[in-house]
């Protein structure tokens, strides 16, 4: 079963081309939400049988998709191109026809209406209404993400009809008999067909629905299935959105060693532990030969032990559970591993393993935000990520000749670190520009690397001994607390308003306001935040 990804710090748009041919100017559009004025052509071979009156825009290939430039609810758009991915549009109602492979993303209309379309994907897409008429000679699925809101889906008919994913569904309607209907998501399903509907619930379980009857359905959680060697070896439970728990399914081949889990039969792209399910599952098993396998060993220097590891040649560390390739260490943080002992070669995550070989663990103190390791070394915890590191050169030196200078060495982080400079009064400084969060830029959070310097440039914090310093950007620890039943919880984002608990002798903000009138305060803002 194809299934959704989400992956922590990734979010992959594949565009799915399609070649164009004819060269006829459809009358009635003049350009009109075209990027440009080029001459607009309509491939007639998906046109077959369409009528193509009413329409605002035609699109019949790829280019003109891309092309489109509309953000009005009272326009009208025919789509027939056979496959086709659509991105930024709002629209009162988009038509697709003989279009098998839909792909839309952020797109709001009043009302889609989609035929013969097998493999229909939804991101951040909101519609009142979505009409499916599913192929009746074959499978058909749409798949949507937990930023897309339908408030109303009718089928008319098709083979096997497919809906999975975390979104929101609101009621489904069954208008024409479908062979079979697998829903993986919440929503209502009424049959309204004049036949009995094969129903496959989100748990796995199937029901003969009676025409005129209705089910509700919760989404709680994926079944994901663990293949080896083509038999079913386990089946586990995952919520929505979070990575799949692999550890103690470890199967076992005569003459081969497991090595992690593939999303493929093929065992070509490997399961990532930081990849969310959105969908069901079904993974793998990777096996090596014995005399093809490569050993991964680490040392931790008194930190919590981390035993050996066996890859097949080209998986990565990624590959296997979290918890098997991270150590801590009581005082210390620890910043990724690296080649060599003393650490100043790190080892990505990412990176292909394709010999054996010996991993260093990389730490760091927490005891001093500042802290010389030795004469020429220098380490900087709990880094600001929008902090700076302050140089002094002994020449007159631009800011691209210091950039090109300083000597950057990457620890721990999803992204490659970047450093940036620029001239201060009292000489140049460091930051970073490469990770933004709410509209400001700095270091990523939680990462490590090591900035080297030559003679000509000494860091104004420390003595002209110090070469290099090891830095360690602060990253906000969540801690994972449980709810309790007595308690009433709202999102952030529904607080319109809050008043810290403050002693008034200590706040100026506070003086004169009576408990009375507190009280009716927060009375008021209570009424407002549950009439949203």
């Amino acid at each position: 079963m194809k299934h959704f990804r989400k992956t922590i710090a990734l979010f992959l748009v594949v565009v799915m081309l399609t070649t164009t041919m004819g060269s006829t100017v459809l009358a009635g559009t003049e350009n009109q939400g075209f990027s440009d004025q080029a001459e607009t052509t309509v491939d007639s071979r998906f046109l077959d049988g369409i009528d193509t009156d009413g329409y605002d825009y035609v699109i019949t290939s790829q280019e003109q998709a891309d092309e489109l430039r509309v953000s009005d609810d009272s326009k009208s758009i025919l789509v027939a191109c056979g496959s086709v991915y659509l991105s930024g549009i709002t629209a009162g109602t988009i038509t697709i026809r003989n279009t098998t492979k839909i792909q839309l993303s952020n797109v709001t209309a009043k009302a889609l209406d989609i035929s013969q379309g097998t493999a229909i994907s939804f991101t951040g897409v909101k519609a009142d209404q979505l009409l499916i008429a599913g192929e009746k000679t074959e499978e058909s699925s749409l798949q949507i993400d937990s930023e897309t809101n339908i408030s109303k889906l009718e089928l008319n008919g098709g083979q096997a009809v497919t809906l999975e994913g975390s979104g929101t569904i609101g009621d489904v309607e069954v208008k024409e008999p479908v062979s079979s209907l697998a829903v993986y998501a919440t929503c209502k399903v009424t049959n309204q067909s004049g036949k009995a509907l094969e129903l496959e619930k989100p748990d796995g379980s199937s029901e003969t629905l009676p025409s005129g009857a209705a089910s509700s359905l919760k989404l709680e959680t994926y079944s994901v299935t663990f293949v080896a060697d083509g038999s079913e070896v386990a089946v586990r439970q995952t919520v929505p959105g979070t990575p799949v728990d692999v550890t103690g399914i470890t199967p076992e081949k005569e003459g081969y060693i497991f090595t992690t889990w593939y999303q493929d039969a093929a065992c070509t792209e490997a399961y990532s532990q930081f990849d969310c399910v959105n969908g069901p599952l079904t993974l793998y098993a990777g096996f090596t030969d014995a005399a093809e396998a490569v050993t991964v060993t680490f040392e931790t220097f008194d930190g919590t032990p981390a035993a050996p590891l066996t890859f097949a040649k080209g998986e990565t560390l990624l590959s296997k559970p979290v918890s098997s390739i991270s150590t801590s260490k009581d005082g210390y943080t620890f910043g990724g591993w690296c080649r060599d002992e003393t650490c100043t070669e790190p080892f990505a995550y990412t990176e292909p393993v394709q010999e054996d070989m010996t991993l260093y663990a990389l730490f760091t103190s927490n005891e001093a935000v500042s802290q010389e390791k030795d004469g020429s070394c220098a380490e900087l915890n709990d880094f600001d990520w929008q902090g700076e590191i302050p140089l002094i050169t002994d020449t007159k030196m631009t800011e691209d000749e210091v950039l090109s200078a300083v000597s950057l060495e990457p620890g721990a982080g999803d992204l490659d670190p970047i450093l940036s400079v620029k001239k201060t009064p009292n000489g140049f400084s460091i930051f970073g520009e490469y990770y933004e969060k709410d509209e400001k830029k700095g270091f990523e959070p939680g990462a490590t690397f090591t900035v080297r310097l030559p003679e000509e440039i000494n860091f104004a914090d420390y003595s002209k001994d110090v070469r290099s310093v090891t830095v360690s950007v602060y990253k906000e620890k969540v801690e994972i607390v449980g709810f309790s039943e007595d308690i009433d919880y709202i999102l952030w984002d529904q607080v319109i308003s809050y008043t810290p608990a403050v002693e008034k002798e200590n706040s100026e903000e506070t003086a004169g306001q009576t408990e009375k009138e507190t009280a009716e305060l927060l009375q008021e803002e209570e009424k407002e935040i549950l009439s949203r």
